[in-house]
């Protein structure tokens, strides 16, 4: 495409008609243009979409590529008189807002000035109306058929609301998690495990919840396809965490990840578990502020000794059930004067409650607590 005297040439679609990420569209126009600014991240421009500030602008804007961009955002490149414009809606913010990242390069400063105070002007800021106290927005990602994600306000207690639903030894390996203050450099690893029914799902919540203030979280529904699969699905997740410098955190949870973490796992450099190694101990992660819990329903001395190994964990936190002084405890607290038998899961003991019998031996296969 031609401005004046410039000809700017923006990104090359693949076979699919895909343009390159949003960073090289980036770099094509700051390299070709002589004056550029770049608004990326804010949460002023996230009200409105990109077709809809390409047609609100004064002066005529010609689209001249439309593409689909990783992580399901769309990228706009048009022309105007002395400009071209890069649109890109990206992910969301910390209020759940779409980023609306826009480059404007052009050849003649007052002309990129002029543009830029308009579109300061078509993009103010959203008011941000607080959910429910209670619900912390959460991300959602896949990665069939391409890494894709949903983000949606979800119900998390804080931790004082669940603090009575753990036996004494977990209570306090989770109350220090909580307070924890990990460090850009240091381990990046949280492991959660024990038998199904403790309480593992709930204490996530509640550390979403109590993080909600520097950290945002993501949950991958596909731990398998993220860990196991190319390189494409986890570069876009971990693509979103900061660097050293930034203010906040990404949270990644990677439930019931038995199989990749077991003792006979294999340790190939393509292989889950050193994939995880490599995003939470090895340089893909270094300098990022990014943690990643990982449960398991495996007690710790069946895990993969280069997941346990000491310097490896931000916090492993061994969920176990309640004794039975401690499920009295727990029964007489609630209301409740039943006898529980000897080791009572958090799973179990909210089922006496509700008049259930329980089979000695039993435990509740997929009874996330």
């Amino acid at each position: 495409m031609t401005q004046g005297n410039t000809v700017f040439t923006v990104g090359v679609p693949d076979a699919y008609g895909q343009l390159p990420d949003t960073a090289a569209l980036f770099g094509d126009l700051r390299r070709q243009a002589r004056y550029h600014f770049v608004t990326h991240g804010s949460a002023r421009s996230s009200a409105v979409a990109p077709r809809q500030l390409l047609d609100a602008l004064s002066d005529p804007v010609e689209v001249v590529a439309h593409h689909y961009v990783a992580r399901g955002s769309d990228a706009y490149v048009a022309t105007l008189e002395g400009a071209v414009l890069l649109v890109t809606q990206d992910l969301v913010d910390s209020h759940g807002y779409p980023r609306l990242s826009i480059v404007v390069a052009g050849t003649k400063q007052d002309r990129v000035d002029a543009l830029q105070a308009e579109i300061e002007t078509l993009t103010p800021e959203p008011e941000v109306i607080e959910p429910d106290t209670n619900d912390v927005r959460l991300t959602f990602w896949s990665g069939t058929p391409t890494p894709r994600f949903d983000t949606r306000p979800v119900t998390c207690p804080t931790w004082n609301d669940i603090v009575g639903n753990y036996p004494a030894a977990t209570r306090s390996t989770l109350a220090e998690l909580v307070a924890a203050t990990p460090d850009a450099d240091g381990p990046k690893l949280v492991l959660l495990h024990g038998p199904p029914g403790v309480g593992k799902t709930t204490a996530i919540r509640a550390l979403a919840r109590e993080w909600s203030p520097w950290a945002a979280t993501s949950v991958i529904v596909d731990p398998e396809e993220f860990l196991g699969s190319g390189l494409r699905y986890m570069r876009e997740v971990v693509g979103e965490s900061g660097t050293a410098s930034s203010t906040r955190w990404h949270v990644v949870v990677l439930e019931d990840a038995d199989d990749m973490v077991a003792a006979s796992s294999r340790s190939t450099p393509s292989s889950p578990l050193v994939r995880l190694l490599n995003v939470t101990d090895g340089l893909l992660g270094q300098g990022t502020k990014l943690l990643v819990i990982l449960t398991t329903n495996t007690d710790r001395a069946a895990l993969h000794p280069a997941v346990t190994r000491p310097g490896r964990c931000l916090a492993a936190v061994a969920f176990t059930p309640f004794n039975r002084t401690e499920a009295r405890h727990w029964l007489d607290q609630h209301g409740h004067r039943e006898s529980p038998p000897t080791a009572t899961t958090l799973a179990d003991l909210f089922a006496l409650t509700r008049g259930e019998a329980l089979t000695p031996g039993h435990y509740r296969p997929g009874t996330y607590l």
